[in-house]
């Protein structure tokens, strides 16, 4: 999604003269959710920071970039403190998931266990009697979608080694779908063990920045982007940004300056629990 460039104003004479620095342009300019503050009186200096930062790059369009990065303080204390919840909540959903699959699996190999002998017995029988009306649990025993034909006449006039060679072959195939499906349900766990212990990651949050950026240009500023950056210690970044329309947490770039103007929030706990565009515990592993 485009992200919203919220225009500023125009000022050649600010940008070109003096030997202005483009971070001192941005700084010096109008707030712009409130003109009677310059952006360094809204940004600087908030007690949610425990420091704040001004930066100048060319990104690989060639565009001027100001930014300004905010490090949340609370950011590693609050996720590493969630153990609790992160077990809980995995437990309810992923963790039921794997027991579910893992009953199923045992049962799978049950079956398959007893296969050979059940098959073995099948046959003989038919043999014996010369008829296999009597064997409908076959079709529950080994496989609930194919009876190989065990309920029509075929099977109840007569022994043949043709039709049993025929209903070994139909009863062994289905042990096969049966094995496959087991190696299927055992990726499957794997697989959900895998998603458990990536998010299990949110954990190991180490530090949150909070960021925004500028475009300058010959004699304009725009407000560039912004959003929430997360570090982890053995995951990549993530990062959360503030949306042109409010996005996926109903927060948007210009509510984001807004909260900033007024921001006395002083941890990461206290934010996260106030506004939807602040990663919680919950949102960030639903990106592990």
């Amino acid at each position: 999604m485009k992200t919203k460039a919220y225009f500023l104003l125009m000022f050649p004479a600010l940008l070109a003269g003096c030997g202005s620095s483009n971070i001192d342009a941005v700084k010096d300019s109008a707030f712009i959710v409130d003109e009677s503050f310059t952006v360094a009186q809204a940004m600087d200096e908030r007690p949610i920071c425990s420091d704040s930062s001004w930066e100048e790059y060319e990104d690989d369009r060639g565009r001027i970039i100001v930014e300004y990065k905010c490090s949340l303080k609370g950011a590693k204390q609050y996720f590493s403190g969630s153990g609790d919840e992160v077990d809980a909540y995995l437990a309810q959903s992923l963790g039921q998931r794997v027991t579910q699959e893992q009953e199923y699996i045992s049962q799978l190999q049950a079956e398959l266990g007893n296969a050979p002998d059940l098959i073995s017995q099948i046959i003989g029988q038919f043999q014996a009697e010369d008829e296999l009306d009597d064997f409908a649990f076959i079709k529950y025993r080994v496989s609930p979608r194919r009876d190989c034909g065990v309920s029509t006449s075929s099977y109840s006039d007569g022994y043949s080694d043709e039709k049993a060679s025929a209903l070994r072959s139909c009863l062994e195939e289905r042990v096969s779908n049966y094995r496959a499906e087991l190696e299927r349900r055992t990726s499957e766990v794997e697989e959900i063990q895998s998603m458990i212990r990536s998010k299990s990651k949110v954990t190991g949050v180490t530090a949150s920045t909070e960021i925004f950026k500028w475009t300058v240009t010959e004699d304009k500023l725009y407000y560039h982007g912004g959003g929430i950056s997360l570090e982890l210690a053995d995951h990549a970044a993530l990062y959360f940004p503030y949306m042109e329309d409010g996005g996926r947490y109903g927060y948007s770039m210009k509510q984001a300056l807004s909260d900033t103007l007024n921001d006395q929030m002083t941890d990461y706990a206290t934010l996260a629990g106030s506004r939807n565009a602040v990663p919680s515990v919950r949102e960030v592993m639903s990106k592990l």
